[in-house]
């Protein structure tokens, strides 16, 4: 057997393990939920139930967030922005998806929405990741539009 052969095996194998074990992985995060998930998380910091919207975190955030209420509230001030003025999402801009990512260790997805917060037009960017460690929002950023 030549070189080429044998190298032309192993991928075929190296192929067939790797689909297989896909298949039978939990194949990533439902994007429905998550989506859905990210909502509910808009929904508590509009309403400042900051203990719900804590809730849905990922484990590893919740571990390093001591004071989710003032960490909003900060982000509030830096933004210049107000979340019980309201949110209002006019349109999703940009989604990203990965099976697997290296920067967390398991599946995320990721969603970026223009909105409005009172009268602030602001661009709102949420990440929920599934990985050894759990399942929650692992990313809640604002940038102002």
């Amino acid at each position: 057997m030549t070189r080429l052969e044998r190298f032309a095996r192993f991928f075929v194998v190296a192929v067939l393990v790797i689909t297989a074990v896909l298949s039978l992985s939990s194949c990533g995060i439902d994007k429905d939920e998550a989506k859905e998930d990210m909502l509910s998380f808009l929904e508590a910091v509009e309403a400042e139930r900051f203990d719900d919207a804590k809730a849905l975190l990922h484990p590893e955030l919740i571990e390093k967030t001591t004071d989710f209420a003032t960490a909003i509230h900060s982000l509030e001030e830096r933004c210049g922005i107000d979340f019980s003025d309201g949110i209002t999402i006019n349109k999703t801009v940009n989604m990203q998806y990965s099976l697997y990512n290296s920067d967390y260790n398991g599946s995320g997805y990721e969603l970026t929405f223009y909105a409005a917060v009172g009268e602030a037009d602001v661009y709102i960017t949420l990440r929920v990741v599934e990985n050894n460690d759990g399942y929650g929002v692992y990313y809640f950023g604002v940038d102002n539009g």
